[in-house]
């Protein structure tokens, strides 16, 4: 279980831990927890689990993207 309570954060950070998520799912499954707050990068980290659950009262915010020109 990965609790999750981030309002986001840097893009490489949350691309890291993605990452990371991404490997260890090959060997144990993982379930997000949102608590409070699980958004831009918070969620992105949850979308690399098996299975993501959330309080009632989670503020849940969208992946948010950047593009450079």
């Amino acid at each position: 279980v990965l609790l999750i309570n981030s309002p986001g954060g840097s893009a490489a950070a949350s691309a890291a831990i993605y990452e990371e998520l991404i490997r260890l799912r090959q060997k144990k499954k993982i379930v997000a927890c949102m608590t409070d707050t699980a958004a831009s990068g918070g969620y992105y980290i949850a979308s690399a689990c098996d299975k993501i659950v959330a309080q009632g009262s989670t503020l849940t915010g969208s992946i948010g993207v950047i593009s450079a020109g």
